[in-house]
């Protein structure tokens, strides 16, 4: 298989999207990052886009070569052609939907799929939208049952709802093979969710569930920490832009004190509010296995910020905390500034736009100086002035762990970026100002 390089157009496109795994607020131009950070992370780039390309070739002529065998529709050679969105994981349906013959092709791929002759370890179908969404419901259901070799199904905003969520739900309890599934942006509610949650009880293999951007409410959301707390391999929930609450949240929060798997919990964009933070900050006293717990956009005070940072002062764990978007103030900052003090475990602290100002940048500054494990933080869109951007420079000059700080759309001024500038690039600090 020959080489292949990143065409020279897309690699600040390529570099974003690296980036906003890492970092996502104020990457809407990728040349404000350093050219050091940005050299390092090109050859990460190339290897990915090389085995995309490759993996796309091979799985493009495997599919192509079985649709024109077993599918003698008009004109279906030069359909299969068109299709632009043959990926390492399957097809990404993005055009297929409007193409003349989409139904027949999704029950060709769905038959492929449960075939002897596929070998898929990964199948992507999102955004697929056939007119009749339970007979393509019933397709992926019998898919998820009778395929042995894909190990990750993606069917992100295919409008399945609760009707095909249940019946994938029944399909997970005969499979022995999916480790990865991914159903975001399906209309899907506690009924959909509470079934998927009763297969996950029983299911050894699956690892990680990506819910996201559905309906589920705090129905959904205990049955959820009934399966965590019965589930003994599931080591990844993504459960943002969903509609859980106080009591969901401390539903899940209570599962977190027994369960010995889970690593990564996103919460991001509920409504669990303090009372909510409060629970999941109690579990992370007794929890130690939670290494990535996002709870960004969720009306949360300095109330929950503080019971947050009592429990940094003695977990030894949680690595990746995520409070983006709440309303924690420079007294809430100050809280989680405290738990970092003696912290040794967070390595990446999300506090982009929660209005801490100077007297919270200050708080988080003296953190900066005695902890010894953080390496990225954002505190974008935090109305920190001159002030706050010297103590942080002060600290950046003393700290000898961080490696990537967003201070976009501050107050600063250009005095108060240039010292930022100044400290991060004698600290070889990738920064964003």
């Amino acid at each position: 298989m020959a080489s292949f390089s990143i065409p020279e157009e897309l690699t600040d496109d390529l570099f974003e999207h690296l980036l906003d795994h890492v970092d996502r607020a104020g990457l809407k131009n990728a040349s404000m990052v350093n050219k050091r950070f940005k050299s390092q992370a090109l050859p990460l780039l190339q290897k990915m886009y090389q085995n995309i390309l490759e993996d796309t070739r091979k799985l493009y002529s495997e599919i192509c070569e079985y649709l024109i065998r077993e599918a003698p529709l008009p004109d279906n050679e030069r359909i299969l052609n068109n299709f632009e969105y043959f990926h390492t994981f399957g097809i990404h349906a993005n055009s297929a939907s409007h193409l003349e013959h989409a139904r027949q092709i999704i029950v060709l791929i769905g038959n492929f799929c449960i075939s002897e002759l596929c070998l898929l370890k990964t199948l992507d179908l999102s955004f697929f939208k056939m007119e009749n969404s339970e007979e393509f419901s019933n397709i992926l259901a019998r898919v998820v049952t009778e395929n042995r070799t894909i190990q990750r199904i993606k069917i992100d905003i295919t409008s399945i709802g609760d009707f095909g969520a249940i019946l994938i739900g029944d399909a997970l309890e005969k499979n022995k093979v999916l480790t990865n599934l991914s159903l975001g942006n399906n209309f899907i509610g506690d009924e959909g969710a509470t079934k998927i949650a009763e297969a996950l009880s029983g299911n050894a293999v699956l690892t990680s569930l990506h819910l996201q951007n559905n309906s589920i409410g705090n129905a959904g959301a205990a049955a959820i920490a009934v399966a965590l707390s019965e589930n003994a391999v599931l080591t990844e929930m993504h459960l943002t832009g969903n509609s859980i609450q106080e009591a969901g949240a401390s539903s899940i929060a209570g599962a977190l004190h027994g369960n010995a798997n889970l690593q990564t919990l996103d919460l991001q964009d509920n409504e669990i509010r303090d009372t909510g933070a409060e629970s999941l900050a109690s579990a992370l006293r007794e929890n130690w296995t939670l290494t990535n717990l996002n709870i960004g956009r969720n009306f949360i005070t300095a109330k929950g910020a503080k019971e947050i940072g009592e429990a940094l002062k003695v977990n030894t764990t949680l690595q990746s905390l995520g409070v983006c978007g709440n309303n924690i103030g420079a007294e809430g900052a100050a809280e989680i500034a405290r738990g970092l003090h003696d912290n040794e475990a967070i390595t990446d602290l999300d506090l982009y736009r929660n209005d801490i100002g100077d007297d919270g940048a200050v708080a988080i500054a003296e953190a900066l100086k005695k902890n010894g494990s953080l390496t990225g933080l954002d505190l974008t869109l935090n109305g920190i002035g001159y002030k706050g951007a010297q103590s942080i420079a002060s600290a950046l000059s003393a700290n000898r762990i961080l490696k990537r700080i967003n201070l976009i759309r501050n107050n600063m001024g250009d005095e108060g970026k240039l010292l930022i500038a100044k400290a991060s690039e004698s600290e070889d600090i990738a920064y964003m100002v």
